[in-house]
């Protein structure tokens, strides 16, 4: 059971499984958090893995406590795991709090994470991951045909990275920029004709609403780049349930965001 919308790898993933993908909608509504009622109704006794991405990349959600144990009760109660995506964890804003899944369901929670994004390590593809020993257990098997293994240089810069109070101060530096750009997104957008933000909460992206252009997501995000030459990613890049919006990124420099934000607005003061 995967969310709609979602990263994107999450759906190609499944497929290379060989498994049946089934989409929960996230809704702008309810937070983009899923509906523990809806995910009852779409578990059946084939059902095996849940996937979560909280903070959430297209949106920015971040997932309320309520929410978290209600989803771990579900997979306790139907014995399944759940694929708790948290690279994001460490950004978050408003005075919004991180609840990772192992805390509530620590025997069904696969947990992965990335240095690409705490630690800007983008091009080292250093991650982890943890989970029962069974499932650690087949991982290994996997990653030594399928990958090898990290570069040794690639570990020891990660160890530095998670024991060195640099780069913890060079995190909380990073945050702060972060909530910087996405002040200059969201105050901009009020500015905006025809489109609307969701506030975001943690990562860094703006998941905008533009129903109001009366454009889809695609449309639209092919008429600005052609008319502002600034790029979005369509909301249904990230799942049928993303028609109607756009992610924009705020992970660059504070002068291009307030270049391709006062571009955006002037495009859509003609529509």
């Amino acid at each position: 059971i995967i969310p709609d919308p979602a990263f994107v790898c999450y759906a190609e993933d499944a497929k290379l499984a060989e498994a049946k993908i089934v989409r929960l909608p996230l809704r702008e509504e309810n937070g983009f958090q899923p509906d523990p009622d809806e995910l009852l109704e779409l578990i059946t006794k084939r059902t095996r893995m849940v996937v979560l991405n909280y903070p959430n990349n297209p949106t920015g959600a971040t997932l309320d406590e309520d929410i978290a144990k209600a989803v771990a009760d579900i997979a306790e109660d139907y014995n399944l795991y759940i694929l708790s995506d948290e690279p994001y964890e460490h950004f978050l804003y408003d005075g919004a709090k991180h609840y990772p899944m192992l805390k509530y369901a620590p025997d069904n929670t696969i947990l992965v994470n990335s240095f690409s994004k705490t630690f800007a390590m983008t091009g080292w593809r250093l991650g982890f991951t943890i989970a029962p020993k069974d499932i650690i257990k087949d991982m290994v098997k996997l990653h030594a045909y399928v990958i090898g293994n990290v570069a040794s240089f690639v570990q020891v810069a990660g160890i530095e990275a998670l024991r060195s109070p640099k780069s913890w101060e060079a995190v909380k530096e990073m945050k702060q920029k972060y909530a910087e750009r996405r002040k200059i997104v969201l105050d901009a957008i009020k500015k905006i004709p025809h489109i609307s933000a969701f506030k975001p909460k943690g990562a860094f992206y703006v998941f905008a609403n533009i129903k109001k252009t009366g454009m889809t997501s695609e449309e639209f995000s092919e008429w600005l780049l052609d008319k502002a030459k600034v790029v979005v990613i369509p909301g249904t890049a990230f799942g049928k349930n993303g028609e109607g919006y756009v992610r924009i990124s705020y992970a660059t420099k504070k002068e291009k965001l307030i270049e391709a934000m006062e571009r955006i607005k002037e495009a859509l003061k003609e529509l």
